[in-house]
C-alpha cells in the first residue's frame, strides 16, 4: 500500500501493478509550496478536467466522488482518502477506490 509519508513505495501486491510518474514542475521552496497547496486542495484533479464533490482540502477519512466527463459520457469515481501528510519537505495523500469506481486501486499523490 502506498503511504504519503513514506519516501518509497512497497512492491505492488499480487494482482496490482505499480506505476510511478515523476516530472519536474519547478525548483525551490515556493514551487514546492505551490505544488503542495494544489495537490492538497484537489486543484491538480480539477485542472485536469475532473470535478470533485467537495471544496474542502484533502483529509484522512474523507469520502468523495471525482467525476470525469468525456464525449458526453460521465464517469463517477467514488474514493476514500486514507492518509495525508503536509510538512515542510513532503506533502500528499493516498486514497483507495470505493465500490462503483471503474477501477480497483490505491493511489498516492505527493510532490517532492
Amino acid at each position: 500500500m502506498t503511504r504519503p509519508e513514506e519516501p518509497t513505495w512497497d512492491d505492488a501486491p499480487s494482482g496490482y501493478r505499480r506505476a510511478e510518474i515523476v516530472t519536474t514542475i519547478g525548483h525551490g521552496d515556493e514551487a514546492f509550496r505551490r505544488a503542495a497547496h494544489d495537490v492538497l486542495r484537489w486543484v491538480v484533479k480539477t485542472r485536469s478536467g475532473f470535478t470533485v464533490s467537495t471544496d474542502e482540502p484533502v483529509s484522512s477519512g474523507q469520502r468523495l466522488t471525482v467525476t470525469a466527463r468525456v464525449a458526453g459520457v460521465t464517469v463517477r469515481e467514488p474514493v476514500e482518502v486514507l492518509g495525508v501528510v503536509d510538512s515542510a519537505r513532503r506533502a500528499g495523500f493516498n486514497y483507495r477506490t470505493l465500490p462503483g469506481h471503474p477501477r480497483v486501486r490505491r493511489t498516492r499523490r505527493a510532490p517532492r
